[in-house]
């Protein structure tokens, strides 16, 4: 599975090292930011099977997205934090989304899943998100793949400027699990108005291989978001 990481310096070693007659590869998206995904051919072989993002809507092996694009002011302080990498940074957010959402008899608030987060409160939180019908959490880049929580509804997108082709099918596969009852879900990329952000989240967008998913991305500011939102309020 995710066999577009083969041609990385790493992978490739171990897969030249281990003898096999036959070797199957998978992979949602097998664009690499290098280029190197052409040496798939040579290291595992050719591509026997292929579908398009529409077709396997049609099938019903994933559900559909909208998407979100909403520009935001660089002064925004919970943006900040969202942007932040550190461990320190995302106990504040996690602080914060736990008042906001477990009081006043909101959505609860399940945890973090970060890189330096044990493995055993990773399945705790992944768990709490399967068993609960409503809840928040908070994924670092750690959450792009490898997780499998059908039931989110709702994925918002922060720091996308570090972020590959790939990573963005990545996200987006993370909520296009399908789960009972479930038929569409959205989500929000967050980009800084006057910021490269706001290029690269369009040139990715693009450059996404179904030319149905290319056109997608609705484009807002902060202030018609918020005026978007009432009204489905």
């Amino acid at each position: 599975d995710e066999v577009q990481t083969v041609p990385a310096s790493t992978h490739r070693a171990l897969v030249a090292a281990i003898a096999a007659s036959v070797r199957l590869g998978l992979t949602a998206d097998e664009r690499r930011c290098d280029g190197r995904q052409s040496g798939l051919d040579s290291l595992v072989g050719p591509v026997l099977y292929s579908m398009s993002s529409a077709r396997a809507r049609e099938l019903g092996v994933i559900v559909g997205t909208s998407h979100r694009v909403v520009e935001v002011g660089a002064s925004d302080r919970l943006r900040a934090l969202l942007a932040a990498a550190d461990a320190e940074a995302r106990r504040l957010l996690a602080d914060l989304l736990r008042r906001l959402h477990a009081e006043g008899g909101g959505r609860p608030f399940v945890g973090v899943l970060a890189g330096d987060v044990p493995r055993e409160e990773r399945r705790r939180v992944c768990d709490a998100m399967r068993a609960l019908p409503r809840c928040v959490s908070l994924f670092s880049s750690a959450g792009n793949a490898a997780v499998d929580v059908p039931g989110v509804e709702l994925l918002v997108e922060v720091s996308v400027v570090e972020g590959s082709a790939q990573q963005d099918t990545q996200r987006r596969g993370r909520a296009q699990r399908v789960a009972a009852g479930k038929r569409c879900a959205e989500v929000v990329t967050l980009v800084t108005s006057g910021t490269r952000e706001v290029d690269f989240a369009r040139e990715r967008i693009a450059s996404r291989p179904d030319e149905e998913e290319a056109a997608a991305g609705v484009w807002q500011r902060e202030e018609e978001a918020a005026s978007a939102t009432s009204a489905d309020a």
